[in-house]
């Protein structure tokens, strides 16, 4: 179910529908995690096909500025100010972030000194392409894709709390671990 207050809420660039711009309102729109999924995959085989040479920065830059705007967004809904203690910070984009996104928070949260593991063990992103044929390039470099957007996503969220640091993900299945080593707190 899509559910979108007026056509002013749909921006498209260069072929390219952002999903942040989507998202106006946190609490007036639903949209059906199958309607989501089906546009992202478009989104990145569109990347993929039209940009072979380049894809993985493209995805990495796209990801990165849907995740500032949307941290943003998210911030000015909850009154929160953009900035904070990291585990704040992470928590924030556990249960905040997460749920705007995903439809739901994170499974699970571990901390070891500065490095978090995020689980999550619905990330319907790539559930149903991960059980296709894992030896084919074509869908191993597919999975990579999403997995470098969705990273990017958290990285473009986290920077615009002012939070830096590496991030790497690994899915199985449903389940997907992102691993997130904050280095430091931004200027």
């Amino acid at each position: 179910m899509l559910v979108l207050p007026g056509p002013q809420q749909l921006s498209v660039s260069r072929g390219v529908i952002y999903f942040d711009t989507l998202i106006s309102s946190m609490g007036s729109i639903k949209i059906a995690p199958t309607g989501v999924v089906l546009l992202h995959n478009e989104m990145i085989r569109s990347i993929i096909d039209e940009h072979p040479a380049n894809s993985k920065e493209r995805v990495e830059r796209l990801g990165a500025d849907i995740g500032i705007r949307l941290i943003e967004r998210l911030c000015v809904v909850h009154s929160r100010p953009m900035q904070g203690k990291p585990n704040d910070v992470i928590m924030f984009i556990c249960k905040e972030f997460w749920s705007a996104v995903f439809g739901h928070s994170v499974a699970r949260l571990r901390q070891q000194r500065n490095v978090y593991t995020l689980t999550d063990d619905n990330f319907y992103w790539a559930s149903n392409i991960s059980g296709q044929v894992e030896n084919d390039p074509a869908t191993t470099n597919f999975i990579d894709h999403v997995l470098f957007f969705t990273s990017a996503m958290i990285g473009g969220a986290l920077t615009g709390l002012n939070v830096t640091g590496p991030i790497s993900a690994v899915v199985s299945g449903n389940e997907c671990i992102f691993t997130i080593g904050v280095q430091s707190m931004a200027p």
